[in-house]
C-alpha cells in the first residue's frame, strides 16, 4: 500500500507542471510516476498486464425500462490490479487526484474547468466555509485593497463603488469627499 501512497501523492505532485490536462498528458505523466513507484514486496516496477475478469451485459438505462445500455463488471484477485484499474478508468473518462492548494488534503477531480481548490469544508476557517468559498473570499479582499490603493488621486481617496449585477466587481470609482463646485454653464453665464 505504500508503493500506492507513493504513487497517488507523487502524480498529485507533479500536475501542476503539466502543460495540458487531457488523457494524454495525464496517461504519460502517471507512467513515469509508476516507473518511479516500487509495486510489490520485491520492489518491481509496474506491469501493465492486469488480470481482471471483464463481465460485459446489457442492463436497462433505468428500472423497467426498454431502453438498455452496456455494462462492464470488472473482478479482480489481486487489490492492486483493482487500483491501478480503477486509476487508468478514471484518467479515461477525465477524473484524477489532486491537492488542495489551501488546506493540502487531496480530493477528486471530477470535471474540465482549472481548479485549485476543494470543496471540502476548510479546517482551519471559523466560520467552517469549503476551501473555494475561502480562496474567493481572499480573491475579493485583495482586489479591493488593490482597488483602493489605485484610487489614491492627488491627495484625495476614491472609494470603489460595486456593481449590483455581480458583487465584488468594481464598477466605476466614486469620491469620498464632496466634488468641488463647477462654474455656472446655465444663461446667465453666457451674457
Amino acid at each position: 500500500m505504500n508503493a500506492a501512497w507513493d504513487f497517488g501523492t507523487g502524480f498529485a505532485e507533479r500536475l501542476p507542471a503539466l502543460e495540458r490536462r487531457d488523457e494524454s498528458h495525464l496517461v504519460q505523466l502517471a507512467m513515469e510516476c509508476m516507473n518511479q513507484a516500487p509495486f510489490g514486496r520485491w520492489n518491481q516496477t509496474f506491469r501493465k498486464t492486469l488480470l481482471p475478469d471483464v463481465e460485459y451485459a446489457a442492463i436497462p438505462k433505468k428500472p423497467r425500462s426498454s431502453n438498455y445500455v452496456v455494462g462492464k463488471r470488472m473482478t479482480f484477485t489481486r487489490f492492486r490490479d483493482f487500483l491501478v484499474a480503477d486509476f487508468f478508468e478514471g484518467l479515461h473518462v477525465g477524473h484524477y487526484p489532486q491537492r488542495c492548494e489551501n488546506c493540502g488534503r487531496y480530493y477528486l477531480k471530477t470535471n474540465a474547468r482549472f481548479q485549485k481548490y476543494c470543496t471540502y469544508t476548510d479546517p482551519n476557517d471559523p466560520l467552517k466555509r469549503s476551501c473555494q468559498a475561502v480562496a474567493a473570499a481572499r480573491g475579493r479582499e485583495a482586489k479591493e485593497s488593490k482597488a483602493a490603493r489605485h484610487f489614491a488621486v492627488a491627495g484625495l481617496f476614491f472609494a470603489p463603488t460595486f456593481s449590483s449585477r455581480s458583487p465584488g466587481t468594481l464598477f466605476s470609482p466614486a469620491p469620498c469627499l464632496p466634488p468641488a463646485p463647477r462654474p455656472d454653464t446655465g444663461r446667465a453665464a453666457l451674457r
